[in-house]
């Protein structure tokens, strides 16, 4: 579980990094919507995703360690 959390917090970082950088873009005109949208669309809903994915895998650590929970929480829930 600790390499899975790791790649993890990587990820999530990298998702960030890519919501600011489309952010940034927004905020100073630099693409047209539709490039924004072309370029990152789905990046918001990854992101989000991924942070709640992200506190869940650190819950299971200290507790049983099972990622399959994790998956099936998340499957049936809304955040999928």
């Amino acid at each position: 579980i600790d390499s899975f959390l790791l790649f993890s917090e990587s990820y999530l970082a990298t998702l960030k990094t890519l919501v600011d950088l489309k952010n940034s873009l927004i905020e100073k005109n630099i693409l047209s919507k539709d490039e924004i949208n072309g370029i990152f669309s789905n990046i918001d809903q990854l992101y989000e995703f991924h942070q709640v994915f992200y506190e869940e895998l650190q819950i299971i650590q200290t507790e049983d360690g099972k990622v399959g929970k994790v998956f099936i929480k998340m499957v049936t829930s809304s955040h999928f």
